[in-house]
């Protein structure tokens, strides 16, 4: 567990503090759903990075609240919901860094889908809805910029 700050940014003194050799991965919400503070995803990575620790970001809540192409630049590994950007419920993505991906076990072996990362048959209507609410997704980041907010 790291402690926050009283709304809810990590302190980065205890992550600093918490991260040694005995620790493989932090993962840490990017945006939390209850009280909503955004995470500055460039200051923990370079923490994480600094100290050799695999850093996994929750990044379920932020497609509303950030663009998540500067999360992905960032960190080694990112989940996404389809159900929290308007896409159906039991689907989601888990982005690996491309150069990371061969240091990572699968769970289950089998069929080597993902260069032999993931086995198994995905449920196709829900990625192509997930797909759907991305490129929704994009279109509505794409308003707002160009509202100017």
């Amino acid at each position: 567990m790291i402690p926050v700050d009283r709304n809810g940014h990590i302190k980065i003194t205890e992550l600093e503090r918490l991260l040694g050799e005995d620790v493989l991965l932090a993962s840490i919400m990017a945006v939390n759903n209850e009280i909503g503070s955004i995470q500055d995803i460039e200051v923990l990575s370079e923490i994480n990075r600094k100290n050799g620790t695999i850093f996994h970001n929750d990044g379920s809540q932020a497609p509303m609240a950030m663009t998540l192409g500067d999360i992905s630049e960032h960190v080694d590994m990112l989940s996404l919901s389809g159900h929290k950007m308007y896409g159906p419920k039991g689907v989601g993505v888990l982005y690996i860094r491309r150069d990371f991906q061969n240091q990572t076990e699968p769970l289950i072996y089998g069929g080597g889908q993902q260069n032999g990362i993931r086995s198994g048959t995905l449920p196709t209507p829900l990625c192509v809805g997930m797909g759907a609410a991305c490129r929704l997704h994009l279109f509505i980041l794409d308003c707002v910029v160009s509202l100017g907010y």
